[in-house]
C-alpha cells in the first residue's frame, strides 16, 4: 500500500483517537477491511481512490 494512503489513515486515526474512543474502534475495523481490499486490488486501481464510510445505525 502506498505511503500517502498510510499517512492519511494514520492522521485520521490520530484525529479520531482524540475525539471519541468509541468511534476509534469502529475506525480500526473499517481500516482493517479497507487495507485488505486496497492491497488485494492495488494493481487494478487507478492512481487515486475515494473511500466513503458511513456508520451503521442498528
Amino acid at each position: 500500500m502506498e505511503n500517502s494512503i498510510k499517512k492519511w489513515m494514520k492522521r485520521l486515526e490520530e484525529y479520531i483517537q482524540k475525539s471519541d474512543e468509541n468511534q476509534l474502534s469502529m475506525y480500526k475495523k473499517l481500516k482493517k477491511k479497507a487495507t485488505a481490499e486496497i492491497v488485494k486490488l492495488q494493481l487494478q486501481l487507478p492512481k487515486s481512490i475515494v473511500l466513503l464510510a458511513f456508520p451503521m445505525v442498528i
